[in-house]
C-alpha cells in the first residue's frame, strides 16, 4: 500500500487553529502529538514519556522545528523530510567526520541540551508571545524551568487547539484509518473462530496479537480490552482463568496502523447458546447503537447522539443505563490508549462535521459478562461512511 503523508495540509491545519486561538508558537512534547505534526515517530519519547527527550516547535507561521537527540536523526530525515531538525547529543558515538565537535556525549540523553535548543528556538521568533504547551504532560520540573527561562512569554494549554485541528482529518489519515479499522475487523473475527472454552486471556491476547501482525507487516501494534465471561475489569497482564462454553468473550480495541489507531468491539456467545439475560444485555445495547447510529451527521450536536443512544438503551431493557460517554475520536491516539476528544457526552457542545472518524459505541459490563458494540465511522458531507460493521447477534462470527 503506498502511502504519501499530506504534510502540507496537517501543517495548514494547526496553524490555523493557532491563528484562531491566538497562540505564536505551539511546543508539543508528547510522542503522537510529534507524529501527528510532523510525521516522526520518535521511538525515545513513545518509550520514555518524559519533556524534552523529543520536541516540535510551531510557529503560527513559518517552519516547524524538530528538537530530536542525534541517533534518531536518520530517522527523522526519511520521516519528515522537509522538517528543520535541531539535534542534541546522546552516549552514543555516531560515526561522521562531519561531525560537529561541540556536540559531546553524555552518559545518558542530555536533556539540558535539548531544553536549551528549545528555549532559543521559541525566542528565535520574538519576545512577549503566547506559547501554548502540553499543560497535562509537563513535569512541574520542566514547567518551572520554561517559566524562567521565558519570563517575558505568556504560558497557555495548547492541547485543546491541537485537539480541534486533529479531530478533522485529511484525506490521507483517513485512508490509513480506514485500513486500521479493516484490520482490526479481520483480526477479531479471526480471532473469534480461532479461541476455544478451556482458553484463557493470555490466550486470547496471543491469538489475537499474531493474528493481527500476520496480516500485515505494517502494523506496528495492537490494543486489546477483553471481557471473558465474568471476569469483565480491564487487565493488563492477563490470567490463567480458563473460559467455558456459554461465557460471554468481548473483544474491544484494534490495531496501530503507521502510527494511527483503530477502535471496534465485538461480542459473542463462546460455542453456545446465549441466555436470557445475556441475550437481553445485547439487544438493549443494540437498539441504543442503532438509534445513535442516524444522528452520525453533520450539524448534529455530539450530546444529541448521546441523549438518543442511552434513551433507547433505557427503553429496551436496560431502565438504569448510564454511561459518560458513548463513543469519540480517533486518530494518532494517546500514548497507547486510543480515545481522543471530543467525547459523545451528554454535555460535549461539538457539533459533528465532515471529515471527523469517530468510533461509536455501546458497552455495558457486570457479572453477566462484558458487552459492547462499536464501529468507526467517517463522516461525510451527507451522512456517515461505515468503516466497520459490528454484529447484529451474539452468535458471531458464524452470523
Amino acid at each position: 500500500m503506498e502511502l504519501k503523508r499530506d504534510q502540507a495540509e496537517i501543517t495548514k491545519k494547526i496553524q490555523k487553529q493557532m491563528n484562531q486561538d491566538r497562540i505564536d508558537v505551539l511546543l508539543l512534547t508528547k510522542g503522537e502529538s510529534i507524529l501527528y505534526a510532523t510525521g516522526f515517530a520518535s521511538k525515545f519519547a513513545y518509550m520514555m514519556q518524559k519533556p524534552g527527550v523529543s520536541m516540535a516547535v510551531i510557529p503560527a507561521n513559518g517552519d516547524i522545528t524538530l528538537i530530536i537527540n542525534d541517533f534518531e536523526e536518520g530517522t527523522a530525515n526519511i520521516q519528515a523530510p522537509g522538517i528543520k531538525v535541531c539535534k542534541y547529543s546522546t552516549w552514543m558515538y555516531i560515526h561522521d567526520e562531519n561531525a560537529i565537535p561541540e556536540l559531546k556525549n553524555s552518559s545518558q540523553l542530555n536533556l539540558d541540551q535539548s531544553f536549551d535548543l528549545t528555549v532559543q528556538t521559541i525566542r528565535s521568533y520574538g519576545n512577549n508571545l503566547c506559547v501554548g504547551v502540553e499543560l497535562d504532560y509537563l513535569t512541574w520540573n520542566y514547567r518551572d524551568r520554561l517559566l524562567t527561562a521565558l519570563p517575558q512569554m505568556k504560558f497557555v494549554n495548547g492541547i485543546p487547539s491541537l485537539m480541534r485541528a486533529r479531530k478533522i482529518k485529511t484525506k490521507w489519515e483517513i485512508a490509513i484509518m480506514r485500513k486500521a479499522t479493516w484490520l482490526a475487523e479481520q483480526t477479531m473475527k479471526e480471532t473469534a473462530k480461532k479461541f476455544q472454552p478451556g482458553m484463557t486471556s493470555f490466550d486470547l491476547l496471543n491469538i489475537y496479537s499474531r493474528t493481527a501482525f500476520e496480516l500485515d507487516n505494517h502494523v506496528i501494534d495492537v490494543f486489546l480490552a477483553q471481557g471473558l465471561g465474568s471476569h469483565y475489569s480491564a487487565v493488563w497482564v492477563p490470567n490463567n482463568i480458563p473460559c467455558v462454553s456459554g461465557d460471554i468473550v468481548m473483544l474491544d480495541g484494534g490495531v496501530n496502523y503507521y502510527g494511527y489507531h483503530s477502535d471496534i468491539a465485538r461480542t459473542f456467545c463462546l460455542q453456545g447458546k446465549p441466555t436470557s439475560i445475556q441475550s437481553k444485555i445485547f439487544n438493549a445495547l443494540r437498539a441504543g447503537f442503532d438509534a445513535g447510529r442516524e444522528l452520525l451527521k453533520p450539524g448534529v450536536p455530539f450530546s444529541e447522539v448521546f441523549q438518543k443512544t442511552q434513551k433507547a438503551v433505557q427503553a429496551h431493557g436496560l431502565p438504569y443505563y448510564t454511561r459518560g460517554h458513548v463513543g469519540h475520536s480517533v486518530g494518532v491516539g494517546n500514548s497507547g490508549f486510543v480515545e481522543e476528544s471530543p467525547f459523545i457526552g451528554p454535555d460535549e457542545p461539538t457539533v459533528i462535521e465532515p471529515g471527523m472518524v469517530l468510533s461509536f459505541e455501546c458497552p455495558c459490563y457486570g457479572r453477566d459478562g462484558a458487552f459492547n458494540i462499536e464501529d468507526s465511522f467517517v463522516i461525510t458531507e451527507r451522512g456517515c461512511e461505515p468503516l466497520s460493521n459490528a454484529n447484529t447477534s451474539l452468535t458471531w462470527p458464524e452470523d
